[in-house]
């Protein structure tokens, strides 16, 4: 943890539960899936919609979404752990306490890499509504730090790799003229289909694929209790 780490930490720390606007604003809001990520991906909606060009950039725009979330997420798994600032000693976060706390390593905000990838593709399409999403962004890695989730470092690299990502996806133009074309197909020849599964991604984006990973760990938790060897009473 850097010195500058420390000292807007303990500032989150500080102001975490003694406001109740920047509660409501920071802990309600920003921890809410339709406030924290819906508007940017309705963002990349809107690009789809606009026309070919736009539909070109929203496909960039969601593989380098998913790319920064599989990215953050490696490096937190096989990456040095970090302890999140709400399960430090050196700082007390009373109103973050109450919420879930999650066991993983805080560096890099994925959170934050995934709203990142989101605004630099709405701003690929339009500058205006783009600087709107990174506007949307910062507020969101605010959120994170302000309720203990994340160490500014931690939302810094987090938006570097979101950013990143789109980008280097950007340059991609052969594999992504190879999935464009086939996603255009798609929307002529199965439109329904196409938008169930554009609505079923976003979701997933949306909601980090809790649902998903919550029936995961249930399932792999029966097996292995399935797998354990039933002790019998002595006769």
């Amino acid at each position: 943890m850097t010195t500058f780490d420390g000292s807007v930490a303990g500032s989150m720390s500080a102001l975490s539960g003694r406001y109740a606007v920047l509660d409501f604003l920071f802990l309600t809001l920003g921890e809410a899936s339709t406030f924290k990520l819906v508007p940017l991906i309705a963002g990349l909606f809107w690009v789809w919609s606009r026309d070919r060009v736009g539909r070109r950039q929203a496909t960039v725009g969601a593989i380098g979404a998913f790319a920064a979330l599989i990215l953050a997420r490696i490096i937190q798994n096989f990456g040095p752990h970090r302890v999140r600032p709400m399960s430090s000693a050196f700082f007390h976060f009373p109103s973050a306490a109450k919420n879930q706390v999650v066991d993983w390593s805080s560096f890099p905000s994925d959170t934050t890499a995934l709203a990142c990838a989101l605004a630099t593709a709405i701003f690929f399409s339009s500058r205006k509504f783009g600087l709107m999403a990174f506007a949307w962004a910062a507020f969101v890695a605010t959120a994170k730090m302000y309720g203990g989730y994340h160490y500014p470092t931690d939302v810094v690299a987090g938006g570097l790799i979101g950013i990143v990502a789109t980008l280097i996806v950007q340059k991609c133009t052969i594999v992504i003229d190879w999935i464009f074309a086939r996603l255009e197909l798609q929307r002529v020849k199965r439109p329904g289909l196409l938008a169930a599964v554009a609505f079923l991604a976003a979701f997933q984006l949306a909601t980090f694929f809790n649902d998903v990973r919550t029936a995961s760990k249930a399932i792999h938790g029966h097996r292995s209790l399935a797998a354990t060897p039933r002790l019998t009473r002595a006769q």
